[in-house]
């Protein structure tokens, strides 16, 4: 089943770098949000920031821009939300650091190798 896969096999700057070009790029955010799920991330913080994402493109329907999901968090994780702006900055830095043709690379590959490993 997919629900036992995580991306626990990344480490952080990996996983931050995913949501850095989610929020840098929309095709990629657009193809990311189908395939990956919030409770994959190891880190909790960025599990909240993925499903925000989430749910502000359900809203929106449009990817948000770093701003706006600093403003979305605000409002919506007020006691928690210098913690998750703080991640946003994180991710954004990761995503500088690690190119998105490797993040995207990567993931699929281990994603459909993972997925495969779960229905056989």
């Amino acid at each position: 089943m997919e629900d036992n896969i995580t991306l626990e096999i990344f480490d952080l700057p990996f996983q931050e770098a995913i949501i850095g070009h989610m929020l840098e790029e929309n095709w990629f955010c657009s193809k990311s949000i189908t395939q990956i799920k919030s409770g994959w991330f190891s880190d909790p913080n960025l599990a909240t920031l993925f499903a925000s994402i989430q749910d502000f493109s359900q809203l929106y329907r449009r990817t948000p821009t770093p701003k706006e999901l600093r403003d979305y968090v605000r409002t919506k994780f007020f006691n928690n939300h210098n913690i998750l702006t703080v991640k946003i900055d994180q991710c954004i830095a990761s995503a500088s650091h690690i190119k998105r043709d490797y993040v995207s690379k990567v993931a699929t590959g281990w994603l459909r190798l993972s997925k495969f490993k779960n229905y056989v």
